[in-house]
């Protein structure tokens, strides 16, 4: 005797599935029938743990890898006013149109920098420092010691219009590890000014000096007392030592 109850039901999914073309069900243990129209979807995708950890952005400043350790930029200073005889005041670098990759020769960047003007004369003193730390700070750094006369082109030229090209001068005795000096002269603000500049390193800081006047006059401060002021300031007093008990005592 054949089993009609099912053949109904059948005939019955198929036309629901003609109105829906969603999937067909099948009788219970039965096989599912496939939709007649439509796109068959992928199986269900789980994530692995790498692929989770690739999607997620990395931070720009990701820390150094385990082991590795970052050479800390030593401490420095540039030019104070105290360290100047008096009537000098700060001034903006931005007045006299310099910036802070004027002032490292395009190639460094200041760890400090400073400027000052006169209140009695036309007279400015510039400072910066940085850090000889690594391979690239200090080859750039070398290269404005040998060739000082580059720097101050630089300086000279952000500041007004050059007259006498830079030239070495080789009066100044030495100061620090190695130090250079050079002259120039420019049309600033309208005034002609002589400009020079002294460059030292010592140890893991290099720095300078350039003092600016007006042509002719004598400067309200001696570019080489100016560097020894800013020598010293790189250099950290050191810490007395408790005396050692005399034997016997």
């Amino acid at each position: 005797m054949r089993s009609y109850p099912n053949a109904a039901l059948m005939v019955v999914l198929l036309l629901l599935s003609a109105c829906s073309r969603g999937p067909i069900v099948g009788p219970a243990g039965g096989a599912a029938v496939p939709p007649t129209t439509g796109v068959e979807l992928p199986p269900a995708w789980t994530p692995t743990p790498g692929q989770i950890a690739s999607a997620v952005p990395q931070s720009l400043s990701s820390p150094p890898p385990a082991g590795t350790q970052e050479t800390p930029a030593p401490e420095s200073r540039a030019l104070q006013r105290t360290d100047l005889p008096g009537g000098f005041s700060p001034v903006a670098i931005v007045t006299y149109h310099l910036t802070p990759a004027v002032l490292g020769g395009g190639s460094l960047t200041p760890l400090a920098f400073s400027a000052f003007g006169h209140n009695g004369d036309d007279t400015l003193a510039f400072s910066a420092t940085f850090a000889l730390t690594d391979p690239a700070a200090q080859q750039a750094f070398a290269g404005l010691l040998q060739s000082p006369e580059t720097l101050l082109s630089g300086l000279a030229s952000a500041m007004g219009t050059i007259e006498r090209a830079p030239a070495g001068e080789q009066g100044m005795p030495k100061l620090g590890d190695r130090s250079a000096a050079a002259r120039a002269s420019a049309l600033i603000g309208g005034a002609k000014r002589d400009l020079e500049l002294a460059i030292f390193s010592a140890g893991p800081i290099g720095g300078y000096v350039l003092v600016v006047t007006r042509q002719g006059k004598v400067p309200a401060v001696n570019l080489q007392s100016a560097v020894a002021s800013l020598l010293n300031a790189q250099t950290p007093t050191p810490t007395p030592q408790p005396a050692s008990p005399t034997p016997g005592a």
